[in-house]
């Protein structure tokens, strides 16, 4: 989980699936926060929580060693929208830290062959995301929104090799 804020997705897919959940993130109050949550909720999780502090454009695995990879990258380009007084907040809203090309391509390239990303974004960013899936390696499998809605989730598989991870 890429940016796990409170740490509620990584905390889902442990309730769900046996074997290790990790999140990172950049801000080590935010891993605190998600610590105690885990910690609130262990006797619902089945598999095991990692939480590591590193920036999500660098970050600290090899390439190629998970199955499944979750982004919530901030929504906002920089510039765009009111940026909030919290840095916290700010930095989860806004491409302070890194812009969705940086977070799909560090994505993709943790993944493993075959391996899924998960990606939640605004309606607004659908195309760009698509387009960086396909330099990634990323091939699109299914797209979520409700109609009317601002978000959606898309899913891709990892299914090549592409210049960001060869």
């Amino acid at each position: 989980d890429m940016g796990p804020g409170q740490g509620v997705g990584a905390l889902m897919l442990a309730a769900r699936e046996t074997g290790w959940v990790t999140g990172v993130d950049l801000f080590p109050t935010v891993l605190e926060s998600a610590k105690g949550n885990e910690v609130r909720n262990r006797g619902l999780l089945r598999g095991s929580v990692e939480w590591v502090l590193g920036d999500v454009r660098w970050l600290p695995f090899g390439a190629e060693v998970f199955d499944l990879v979750v982004l919530n990258p901030p929504y906002f380009r920089r510039g765009e929208g009111r940026v909030s007084s919290n840095p916290i907040r700010a930095a989860a809203r806004h491409e302070s830290f890194g812009t969705l090309g940086d977070w799909v391509r560090e994505g993709a390239k943790a993944l493993r062959f075959g391996g899924r990303l998960s990606c939640v974004l605004p309606l607004a960013r659908v195309e760009e995301a698509r387009g960086l899936f396909a330099e990634s390696g990323l091939e699109e499998v299914c797209g979520e929104g409700n109609e009317g809605r601002a978000w959606v989730v898309l899913q891709a598989v990892r299914s090549s090799r592409s210049k960001s991870t060869a």
